[in-house]
C-alpha cells in the first residue's frame, strides 16, 4: 500500500480522525496506518483510550484530569459535540456513557453546557471545500479515488473488468467523471455506487481518453 506523507498527514492532525477511521479509506488496520505514518517521518500526538474511571477533577492524579474550573469551561465553551470535547481532554474517541455522565455533572456544576453538534464526515464534504482543504491537486484526487475504492468494495462488487473480465488487477472509474460535477456536489454523491465502475487499466485509459463506450457495461459485475 502507497502512502502519501502530505495526504496521510493532513487526514491525522487537522482533520484528527483516528486511525481506525483513515484505515477504512485505504483498507487497512488503523494500526499499519499509526506504523505507516510513523514510516514516512509524521510527528504523532500521544493518543489514549479514555478512561471510564477518571473524574476529570483539577484534584484528580491523572495527567488529564487536571484542569481547572476555568480550564474546563473553555474546552467546554470552545467545542463542538463530544468528539472535540475528547480530543482536547486528551482523549482519541469518543467517551463512553460513563464518562460522559462525570463529565456532565462537572459541566451542571459549573452551569455550562455541551453543544452536541455532530461534526460532518469527509463523504458529507463537497468537492469544492475537499479541494479548498487539501494541500495539493493531487493529494485531492487520491482522496476521491480511495474513498470510491471503499465503495466498491463495501458493496461486494466483483473484482473484474466490466468490458473484458480481466480480474488481476482493477481500477475503480467514475461513470460520470469528478471534473462533470460542479463544486457543490459532496464527495458521497461523486462516489455514489451508480457512478462507479470497474475497469482494467487498458480500458479505463481509452473510458478517459474517449475511446471507449462503457454504456452497455455499466450494469456488469452487480451480483
Amino acid at each position: 500500500m502507497k502512502y502519501e506523507k502530505e495526504e496521510l498527514e493532513k487526514l491525522i492532525k487537522e482533520e484528527k480522525m483516528s486511525y481506525e477511521a483513515i484505515g477504512r479509506i485505504y483498507g487497512v488496520t488503523g494500526n499499519a496506518i499509526k506504523k505507516a505514518a510513523l514510516r514516512l517521518g509524521i510527528e504523532l500526538e500521544v493518543r489514549r483510550k479514555v478512561n471510564s474511571t477518571e473524574n476529570f477533577s483539577h484534584t484528580g492524579t491523572a495527567k488529564f484530569n487536571k484542569f481547572s474550573d476555568e480550564e474546563f469551561k473553555d474546552i467546554i465553551n470552545n467545542s463542538v459535540g463530544w468528539k472535540e470535547i475528547c480530543e482536547k481532554l486528551g482523549y482519541n474517541s469518543t467517551a463512553g456513557s460513563d464518562t460522559k455522565n462525570k463529565i456532565l455533572d462537572r459541566c451542571n456544576l459549573l452551569k455550562i453546557k455541551i453543544t452536541l453538534t455532530r461534526t460532518p464526515s469527509i463523504l458529507e464534504k463537497t468537492k469544492g471545500e475537499l479541494l479548498l482543504n487539501r494541500k495539493n491537486y493531487q493529494s485531492y484526487r487520491s482522496t476521491i479515488r480511495k474513498l470510491a475504492e471503499k465503495t466498491y468494495k463495501d458493496n461486494n462488487l466483483t473484482c473484474e473488468c466490466a468490458v473484458c473480465g480481466y480480474n488481476k488487477h482493477i481500477e475503480i472509474a467514475h461513470i460520470k467523471a469528478v471534473a462533470d460535477f460542479d463544486d457543490n456536489a459532496t464527495i458521497a454523491e461523486i462516489n455514489d455506487i451508480d457512478n462507479l465502475i470497474g475497469l482494467c487499466p487498458n480500458h479505463h485509459w481509452e473510458f478517459d481518453n474517449g475511446l471507449l463506450d462503457i454504456t452497455p457495461y455499466i450494469n456488469r459485475g452487480i451480483e
